[in-house]
């Protein structure tokens, strides 16, 4: 006879059959949205000092993600959520990609826009793109989206939609960056782009034929520098109880995405396409914090965990996420997914809800059985988190390449200001192992509280950070002298996949063909065909 928990268990691989099936009659809708540089502590759901809610109902009737993991910096995560390839295979790990390099992800790695147009979808890029521009076939109009509406580079000013490249002969270049498919645009330079990627959306979803499944990639702007506040004096009088000046403009673009995505999810309901939509909601990286002395002037926070975007601490790479759908059994909603997780596992677990096949070579798995509570054990035993040097461990923290890149900055800048140094990081089970020197280190609490700084570190030697997770989550307790043998034996992991699929980084560098001035003031494509 059956007990309970097994007549239970059937049930729940039953489900799982129903949603991951390529048989299944109706393939799902998904949107895929992504908050630029959102942090831990950036929504009230995490206890952000501001309101949230339409992310708060969402993530609360959705699954989230508890020990969830992305890249460091922006053009490592988006090629990660895209392919579910680690971007160490594929040249993109060092920083992220400059405006006028040619720097892409490889062609003869697929994407997951591509696949779902093969098999039928409707796809669709808004937003931010910043995964290679120098030839229209690195673009998204050339990796499988039927439409684009947005930009090419890492940040730009959210009215004019310019961006700027410093450098020490030229002084500093700014070209417009804004495009409609492969044609720019300067008919937006006075709207604020939240508004334009809301408006865009509304108008796909309104123009859609819902017996075709539709992909959107929904990648807002916000919450990355430079922090401009919306036009609309509602969003900065909702923060007004936030006294620092840069938290307060943060708060009031935090609550325009938050909005945002509220109005998208109306219009989903509107045109009948909501109960068969699979919403993804996700950072790229961690928030940036605001740091004392510097360029990087953002009130992002993380909290508890240490540090923040660009480095490979906690801060930086345990990623705020969650999925809401009503394909989703009520049993698993308000739940949360504890095993590991990557961005590289979306790709292969939201094509698993598709009758598309999985493109092989894919280092993610398919994480829906977890999410939908078939599988409540599932995940990865170990994650790379960064591989960034030609030999593990590397033999200096700062290699040829970013000395170079130092020198090149500290002439742009006038003075010193810090970049950061290739990391290199694994976790196995709850250790994690991190060799190289951090952009910058502590805890940041909300502004103005004042920063929390790091344990002090031997300067002699190369910088190696070993912790254990389980008994010390927010990366307090540096084991590394302590426990020699694990940091071998996480060394040795490291090794493995250094020598089995390590792709040295591409050229980051800016070319000259590339500048706004050859192309009308544009940020524009200067390669044909990748030449």
């Amino acid at each position: 006879m059956d007990t309970p928990s097994q007549v239970l268990g059937l049930c729940l691989c039953l489900v799982a059959l129903a949603y991951s099936s390529p048989t299944q009659k109706k393939q799902p809708n998904i949107v895929f949205a992504i908050i630029d540089d959102i942090g831990w502590k950036d929504v009230s759901y995490h206890g952000a000092n501001y309101q949230t809610p339409t992310l708060d109902a969402l993530a609360k009737d959705g699954v989230k993600l508890d020990n969830y993991y992305v890249q460091p910096t922006c053009s490592p995560t988006r090629s990660a959520f895209l392919t579910g390839h680690y971007p160490y295979r594929m040249g993109l790990q060092h920083l992220v990609i400059i405006a006028g390099s040619s720097q892409h992800v490889p062609k003869d790695v697929p994407m997951m826009s591509e696949v779902l147009r093969k098999h039928g979808y409707a796809t669709h890029a808004i937003g931010k793109w910043h995964m290679g521009y120098s030839s229209f076939d690195y673009t998204p109009t050339g990796r499988g989206f039927d439409s684009h509406v947005g930009y090419y580079q890492a940040m730009e000013d959210y009215y004019t939609k310019h961006t700027c490249l410093s450098q020490p002969v030229n002084g500093t270049i700014c070209g417009l960056d804004f495009w409609h498919n492969r044609t720019y645009t300067r008919a937006t330079s006075k709207q604020y782009s939240t508004d334009i990627y809301r408006d865009e959306a509304l108008k796909l979803i309104n123009a859609h034929n819902p017996q075709q499944p539709l992909y959107m990639l929904f990648a807002l702007q916000a919450l990355h520098l430079p922090l401009e506040a919306p036009p609309q004096p509602k969003y900065m009088q909702a923060c007004d109880h936030i006294k620092d000046p840069l938290r307060h403009v943060y708060c009031a673009m935090a609550t325009a995405a938050d909005d945002a995505i509220d109005q998208v999810i109306g219009a989903l309901k509107a045109k009948d396409m909501w109960n068969d939509t699979i919403l993804v909601v996700t950072t790229d990286n961690g928030g940036m914090p605001g740091l004392p002395g510097n360029d990087f002037k953002s009130a992002g926070c993380n909290m508890p965990y240490r540090a923040g975007k660009a480095t490979i601490f906690e801060g930086g790479v345990k990623g705020l996420g969650f999925v809401h759908s009503p394909l989703i059994p009520k049993a698993a909603r308000g739940k949360s997914v504890t095993g590991l997780m990557h961005a590289v596992d979306w790709s292969p677990t939201l094509l698993s809800t598709t009758s598309a096949p999985l493109p092989a070579g894919m280092d993610g798995i398919n994480m829906w059985p977890a999410i939908i509570g078939a599988n409540t054990t599932l995940g990865h035993d170990e994650l790379v988190l960064n591989l960034d040097a030609h030999k593990i461990p590397p033999d200096d923290f700062v290699d040829r390449l970013d000395r170079e890149l130092q020198v090149f900055l500290d002439k742009i800048l006038g003075h010193h200001n810090p970049i950061p140094n290739p990391t290199n990081a694994i976790r196995v089970g709850d250790w994690k192992l991190i060799y190289g020197k951090p952009f910058y280190d502590g805890w940041y609490p909300e502004a103005p509280a004042k920063v929390i700084p790091p344990p002090h570190m031997n300067k002699t030697k190369l910088p190696t950070y070993l912790f254990n997770l389980a008994t010390d989550p927010y990366e307090h307790h540096n084991l590394a002298d302590k426990y020699p043998k694990k940091v071998q034996e996480l060394t040795e992991r490291m090794q493995y996949y250094h020598k089995k699929n390590y792709r040295p980084a591409q050229d980051i560098f800016p070319h000259l063909l590339g500048f706004p001035e050859l192309h009308h003031g544009v940020w524009a494509p200067f390669q044909k065909g990748g030449n």
